[in-house]
This record gives C-alpha cells, structure tokens and sequence, in this order.
C-alpha cells in the first residue's frame, strides 16, 4: 500500500542489499509474481508491508498524485492546483475518495492475503510489527506509526539486523507541503461519516485498536450537533 513509508523502508534495504535483490511494489499481482520466482531462487524471501490509519493515507495519496494525470487523484498542474482554494480540494477529495476506498483501500488486506495466502490473524507480534511465514517467505506487517519502531526491531532480527533507516519520501520536502499542511488543519469529518467510509475497512480492525483510531483522527473529526 503507498503512503506507508514504504520508500523509506525500500530505500534502507537497497542500499544493504543492492537493487537487484530488492522490489518496491503496490501491485499485488507482481508481488505475487516475485514471491514465487524468488523463492525458488533463494533460500529466503522477506515480505515487508505497511498500513496506515486510512483517512491520514488516503490524503496523503491525494496530495503525491495532484498532478499524476493517470492517478485517480489528479488535479491539474502544479500551477493550477497552487491556485486552489483549501476548500475546493478538501471537496475534491471527498468527492474522489469514495471510489478509492471501495477499489483500493477497502480490498488491500483480502488481496494481500489472496497473493501471500497467509491470514493475518495467524501471524504473530514481534517489534513494532507482526510476523507471518510460510514456507521460506517470512512476512513483515508494519503500521507507519510505528515505522519507528519497527527499525528499532531490526537489531534483533536474523535478516534485518544490518539494515539502518534511511528517510525517503518525506512530506514536508514536496512542493505541496504548504498547502497539505493547511487541508490538514482545516479538514473535518464526522464520527458517523468517518465509521461510514472507513469503519468496515478490514485491516482496521486487525491492526488498530479504538483508542488508537480515536488518537490518530482527533484533529479531524468535527464536532456533530446533538
């Protein structure tokens, strides 16, 4: 899934492992594809996957692909979307994330478990992250407010132990920053609308507890009217 710090994570591991034993991927069906040939090739194969609280992923993503003209997000040119109002792409966006939600994010966690055909609820907790493995594929789940963490887990791990962090795809380092920072202030959402559009998300209840969805969208839920 994107907007997890994924690239942080892609990033650490090439530069310890080289880019030819390395794959960055959001396409579950080329996961799959390289899961299987590499597991034949290789006496190990780790699989590292990240979630996120998914409204703060969700605009996120809008914010990476404004002006990605085959996203489902795109906006315009830079020039264009500067000129919008706050209010105008916090309307856009909810607008755009509905279908998003129904294609992409609700779906992510029966595909993941489709491709790896492991279940989520068989792996076990481990240091800022959950383990699975089946066969030589040992699995890694992660969420990225944990990504911290989830490296500090590193130093006792048999594949991992040499692997240090290298920051990459940092938000506040885009051209949007100004702007993504301002639609994360002024964002709202009901409870009601919030629980509508991502409540039934599978991986939500699987890796968030209530008190951790509370914490992570209080600044955007809007106080409803009695």
């Amino acid at each position: 899934m994107g907007k997890v710090g994924s690239s942080t994570i892609y990033n650490s591991l090439e530069k310890m492992y080289g880019e030819e034993r390395v794959l960055h991927t959001h396409n579950h069906e080329m996961a799959k594809e390289y899961i299987e040939k590499w597991s034949e090739s290789f006496d190990s194969v780790v699989v590292i996957t990240g979630f996120r609280e998914p409204l703060a992923r969700c605009i996120s993503a809008y914010f990476e692909n404004l002006t990605n003209e085959k996203n489902h997000w795109f906006v315009g040119p830079k020039e264009d979307v500067l000129r919008k109002r706050i209010n105008w792409l916090i309307n856009d966006f909810n607008t755009k994330a509905v279908p998003h939600i129904q294609n992409v994010v609700g779906p992510w966690l029966e595909n993941y478990e489709r491709i790896t055909n492991c279940k989520l609820t068989n792996f076990t907790e481990a240091k800022g992250c959950l383990k699975g493995k089946l066969n030589n594929v040992y699995f890694y789940i992660y969420k990225l407010e944990n990504l911290t963490e989830f490296f500090q887990g590193f130093s006792d791990d048999p594949f991992l132990n040499k692997v240090k962090a290298v920051n990459s795809n940092i938000s506040s380092e885009k051209w949007y920053a100004p702007i993504y920072s301002e639609f994360r202030k002024e964002y709202q959402i009901s409870e009601t609308s919030y629980d509508e559009l991502y409540g039934d998300i599978g991986f939500v209840h699987l890796l968030y507890d209530q008190h951790e969805i509370n914490d992570l969208t209080k600044r955007f839920l809007s106080k409803e009217k009695p």
